[in-house]
């Protein structure tokens, strides 16, 4: 009850106190005057509400961006800032430039062929002691010591292959400018490794398909008779035993129709086996009467032992009872277990080899991503993110606490005027309800009026009003007034002046700008512009294409196989000289060379669409198209060179090692009775080779024996050799060094073409670095390039090696294989057997085997001077790889070689003038180490 009057009182206090309420108190006793200050205060008030009102509702509703910002934050932040804003988060890293070594563990695994026993050299020696002379030709056991060993060779060298490329791709860097999530990390690595598969394997196939080709499309000789047959005949007119070379004729079962592998190139048989001897056939071999014993899944037979590889499969090797049925054709016995078909893989035994080399024999490549090292790598600066949100009642707060102070002054200032107006129209409207008869004033009175009373505004405008009714006081205000916005209005020209004049540096920002907006602004601030790239490195199939316009020849019907074929000459008597003869190798040659530069050239620009352009900043128009035009010409240029490298390698391989040619293009055969030069010899009868000497068009003797570019114009003296030991360096001397100074020169080459492509890449770093760290990682940097280059020159060099020795090509120098005449019949075939070194090495299973090299007594095996350091070997290439420079260093021991090389028949008609290399001179190299490991070495 004592409560209610109370609060009857504070109400009656507090609605005076609203009724009353005047914020635009003029001190004015006029009641007009104070009524419409209080009525101004009313409306200023219910503005004020509303206008709050609707501020709190749209600031309270809308959704609000707001950036966050972590400094240096730990791996464990990082994450659940990543959990939280995925698609706004940024953190820059410290280093934009990572090495995959520091975050990436990367393990191969290989097809379980490549370590099984099938490889091992036991099981190689098992399956070619076997009497060749008793087995078909086409009887797959011919070819299956080589298939061994070409797989052997394939799987050591996809390994190495990968093996290198995988530590190239740990060496080289990932370049992002902010840090990636496990996810995208993973799936960039995941990216990296299968280019890199890519390039491991292309680094593999293109050699080895220019090697194949280039052994097809010279009609190379294998030593096991499978494109060639060495048949020996009686000249009756001449009365003399001559020898020729029959190409084979393959009729398939079924069929009636000649496979010829001169023509053909490639004449795939199921492997067979026979159980019983051959008989001559004279090179045809019609499969509907040459019926076999057993055919063995899998295995093919083909025109050469890579063919025969390329095309067959391991099932047979999955198979017990297939192996079984292989083993017990042979005399001896061996332990071998079949391929594990339980072994997880994603091959399946019916896979060709030819699939499996293209997969470098690789199974997976093992790859662990560590997170936590590439973060600790990268260590972000900062983090920022943005993030939506709403009912932020600070912002809220804030908002109207911002907004209420410029709102009230603004209420302030026009609300007078609001109820102004709304008396104003009011008492209009009053007045012309009440009286129409009241005559109307002049214009002129109304601008009059008007006009005194903005004067009368004028004079009373006062800002520093007190509301003090002091006359004085007020006249002191005013003038203040006046003297305030004469200061004001100069200080503003004053400043306006001093702007106007002075120099300002604005920085403008604009976010996500287009290419138009760019170049605008590139043309009006051409000196300042900077525009950040979000993504650094761009891969160059996003704005490059690449379409290669080949010569007209590439497109003609003069490579078709139909043209070519059209002039194989059959039937003829063979005349060297004439071009009928070869033209169809020509035109073969020619359709093989524009199907490896397609090959080459398909494969470098999908390598180079994968090549990372890295800019920081966009650059301009023009300097763009002067870039791109640098990386493409600096990419047909490594081009150019990485082909024109490989084939120079390859064609010094093949030329130094002077394989047999069925068209005879190097040289011809003969056989001849050595007993008059040798006493007690079994077999008197040996097929030798005579190398054809020619004239070049300048006049200048050559020997294609000699020189790989010999033109045939004429044909001159037949030089007789080969009769004397194979280790007498007087008749193959000249070979071994001449490969030696053309190995010189290609690595050299190599080399300046690989330094010319290296200095054109780029240095990338995010911020400059201290001498001494810069150094370190350009001492990292060269001694990559280095390892890369040599090692890719070498991995050239030693495929080509095992390819060509693997496939049992004859060499016109007799050093691997030889024709081996037991009895004299008027036709018979004379098979080729593989040379057997004095420590019981045969050529036919290793081609590193080796024997020390000197100066022997014509036809004779008795060695009057040892050479030190000189191994011959199966071939030229081997035995200068297998070599080392110990007597090149010795001017006694080069003194006594010329000495016996000139007095022991056969003789050196004169010595040459040469000095020895000088052992002062500084080198990496000691006069020991074999040349195979100079060319090897990456150290």
């Amino acid at each position: 009850m004592r409560i209610h009057p109370i609060w009857q009182l504070w109400y009656n206090l507090l609605r005076e106190k609203l009724v009353k309420l005047n914020l635009f108190d003029t001190q004015s006793s006029d009641s007009n005057i104070v009524r419409r200050e209080i009525l101004t205060t009313r409306l200023f008030l219910i503005l004020l509400a509303v206008s709050a009102i609707i501020l709190t509702l749209y600031t309270s509703l809308s959704v609000q961006i707001s950036n966050g910002f972590v400094s240096s934050p730990t791996h464990v932040v990082y994450r659940n800032l990543d959990e939280k804003y995925p698609d706004t988060l940024k953190c820059p890293c410290e280093k934009i430039s990572i090495p995959y070594k520091t975050f990436v563990q990367t393990v191969p695994l290989m097809h379980q062929v490549c370590s099984s026993p099938f490889v091992s050299q036991s099981w190689i020696v098992f399956t070619f002691n076997i009497n060749n002379s008793r087995l078909w030709s086409m009887d797959v056991r011919t070819q299956l010591s080589t298939i061994w060993q070409l797989i052997s060779a394939l799987c050591q060298s996809a390994t190495n292959t990968i093996t290198h490329v995988l530590n190239e791709f740990v060496e080289s860097s990932l370049i992002s400018l902010t840090i990636l999530s496990e996810n995208l990390l993973k799936a960039k690595t995941q990216a990296a490794l299968d280019l890199v598969r890519q390039k491991a394997s292309s680094a593999l196939i293109r050699p080895l398909t220019l090697i194949n080709r280039i052994a097809q499309t010279n009609l190379f000789m294998t030593a096991l008779s499978t494109n060639y047959i060495t048949f020996l005949w009686y000249q009756f007119e001449l009365k003399k035993l001559a020898v020729s070379f029959i190409e084979t004729y393959y009729i398939l079962k079924g069929s009636t129709n000649n496979c010829i592998c001169l023509y053909n190139e490639s004449c795939p048989i199921a492997g067979n086996v026979f159980f019983y001897d051959p008989w001559d056939t004279y090179g045809v071999f019609d499969m509907n009467t040459i019926i076999a014993n057993q055919t063995l899944p899998g295995l093919v037979f083909d025109c050469t032992p890579l063919q025969t590889t390329l095309g067959s499969t391991l099932e047979c090797f999955y198979n017990q009872s297939c192996l079984d049925i292989l083993l017990m054709t042979y005399q001896n016995t061996i332990n071998i277990s079949i391929l594990d078909k339980a072994l997880p893989s994603r091959f399946t035994p019916a896979s060709t080899i030819d699939i499996l080399i293209n997969e470098l024999f690789i199974e997976q490549i093992l790859n662990e991503t560590n997170y936590n090292s590439y973060y600790s790598q990268c260590a972000p600066v900062y983090c920022s993110y943005t993030y939506s949100h709403r009912f932020d009642w600070i912002y809220v707060a804030t908002t109207l606490i911002a907004f209420l102070g410029g709102l009230n002054v603004t209420l302030r200032l026009i609300t007078p005027y609001l109820i102004g107006l709304i008396l104003f129209l009011k008492q209009k409207k009053y007045k012309q309800n009440k009286s129409n008869n009241n005559e109307r004033l002049p214009i002129q009175v109304h601008l009059k009026i008007l006009c005194q009373k903005v004067q009368m505004s004028i004079m009373n405008f006062n800002l520093f009003d007190n509301h003090s009714r002091d006359p004085f006081e007020i006249k002191r205000d005013r003038i203040a007034t006046r003297v305030f916005i004469l200061l004001f209005v100069i200080a503003i020209n004053v400043l306006i002046i001093n702007t106007s004049i002075s120099v300002q540096t604005i920085t403008n920002t604009i976010q996500n700008p287009s290419q138009m907006q760019y170049e605008k602004l590139l043309e009006r601030y051409s000196t300042t512009l900077k525009c950040p790239c979000n993504i650094i490195s761009i891969p160059h199939k996003e704005f490059i294409q690449i379409t290669p316009i080949y010569h007209q020849l590439c497109e003609s019907d003069f490579i078709q196989s139909w043209w070519y074929n059209s002039l194989s000459v059959k039937g003829a008597d063979y005349i060297p000289n004439n071009f009928v003869f070869f033209a169809a190798s020509y035109f073969r040659t020619l359709a093989m060379f524009c199907e490896i530069a397609d090959l080459t050239i398909v494969d470098a620009i999908r390598r180079f669409s994968s090549i990372m352009f890295v800019n920081a900043q966009v650059i301009s128009h023009n300097l763009f198209d002067s870039k791109t035009k640098d990386i493409i010409d600096t990419f047909i240029n490594s081009t150019r060179a990485e082909f024109a490298n490989s084939l120079s390698l390859i064609n010094e391989v093949v030329h130094a090692n002077q394989y047999i040619s069925g068209m005879l293009t190097n040289g011809g055969p003969a056989i001849v009775n050595v007993s008059s030069y040798i006493t007690s010899v079994e077999n008197p009868y040996r097929i030798v080779w005579f190398n054809q000497i020619g004239l070049k068009t300048n006049n200048q003797t050559c020997s294609c024996g000699i020189d790989p570019e010999c033109d045939r114009g004429l044909l001159g003296i037949n030089v007789f050799r080969t009769i004397p030991g194979i280790s007498d360096l007087r008749i193959r001397g000249a070979a071994y060094f001449g490969f030696l100074a053309k190995l010189c020169k290609l690595s050299q080459t190599t080399i300046k073409n690989a330094i010319d492509q290296f200095l054109e890449t780029s240095f990338i770093s995010s911020q400059i670095m201290p001498q001494s760290q810069f150094n370190i990682q350009m001492n990292e940097t060269t001694s990559q390039f280095e390892t890369n280059t040599l090692v890719q020159f070498s991995h050239v060099l030693q495929l080509t090696r095992d390819v060509i020795d693997k496939n049992t090509f004859i060499s016109t120098h007799l050093l691997n294989w030889h024709w081996s005449v037991n009895s004299i019949d008027l036709y018979q075939t004379i098979p080729a057997e593989a040379i057997m070194l004095n420590n019981e090495c045969s050529c036919g299973v290793r081609s590193d085997c080796s024997e020390s090299g000197g100066i022997y007594t014509s036809f004779s095996n008795i060695k009057n001077f040892t050479m030190p350091g000189i191994n011959v070997s199966c071939s030229v290439v081997e035995t200068l790889m297998q070599s080392t420079f110990e007597c090149l260093y010795n001017q006694t021991c080069i003194d006594e070689f010329q000495h016996y090389a000139t007095t022991v028949p056969i003789v050196i008609s004169n010595a040459t003038n040469v000095t020895a290399m000088k052992s002062m001179l500084s080198s990496r190299f000691s006069s020991h180490i074999a040349i195979r490991d100079i060319v090897n070495s990456d150290t």
